[in-house]
């Protein structure tokens, strides 16, 4: 927001946008793009509170742009518990269940809290007055719009990723995704990846022997014809 007061605010907004936009953009890797491209968003957003009504429509926007974003926080926390579980390589069932737990009272914690607090100070003060219902559904559009529109944009995202027809994309999409099996515990070290190193027990015990090289050299005995009879001495 360009009338913001806590500019700090800002500068963490644009770090996490940052921070997840470079993963999926490659085009977003220099710097100086990045920038230009959040401060033009930014520009364009704040155009409107530079009419005659802005000030309005700031008070709007600055009272229910936070009032759902306990959801955002549930909804980021999904990814990582999801991939603790799926990563049965690389952690034992303790370090994902701990791990899993962890992220997801953290999310749930925060969640309930922020909720709360909205309840008890937010929500029984009106911002519009009675009969401005519709600055009331703007409000409520506003606070649903980037969670809704995040969402649609992922899935969109997710299914042009992929490759072959659409009706493909779509099925497998819903099908559950199961962990790649051709990682294996033993291509990795615990120093390459920083965790518990974690012993194949799927592996045969043929398998675990010691296996000798053939030696190219070859003993031939030849039986002794001209040797003396031990009786006849």
């Amino acid at each position: 927001m360009c009338l913001n007061d806590k500019p700090y605010s800002q500068a963490l907004h644009l770090l996490a946008i940052w921070e997840n936009l470079l993963p999926s953009t490659p085009q977003f890797r220099q710097r100086e793009v990045l920038v230009a491209a959040a401060c033009g968003v930014s520009f364009l957003l704040c155009v409107p509170y530079s009419i005659q009504g802005g000030i309005h429509l700031y008070t709007i926007v600055n009272s229910y742009m936070d009032r759902l974003v306990f959801t955002l926080i549930i909804i980021s926390t999904i990814p990582f518990i999801v991939g603790y579980i799926k990563q049965e390589v690389w952690y034992i069932p303790i370090e994902r269940t701990f791990m899993s737990l962890w992220y997801g009272l953290v999310a749930l914690i925060s969640s309930v809290l922020m909720i709360y607090y909205f309840a008890l100070y937010v929500y029984p003060h009106p911002v519009v007055a009675h009969g401005q219902r519709w600055a009331e559904r703007l409000g409520w559009f506003i606070a649903t719009a980037p969670i809704a529109l995040g969402l649609l944009g992922g899935a969109v995202h997710a299914l042009c990723a992929q490759k072959g027809p659409l009706k493909q994309h779509v099925l497998q999409s819903l099908r559950s995704v199961t962990f790649n099996a051709s990682y294996d515990s033993n291509e990795f070290t615990s120093g390459e990846t920083v965790d518990t190193v974690i012993n194949n027990t799927s592996a045969s015990p043929e398998s675990q022997e010691p296996v000798y090289e053939k030696t190219g050299t070859e003993v031939f005995i030849q039986p002794m014809e001209d040797a003396e009879d031990p009786e006849n001495v």
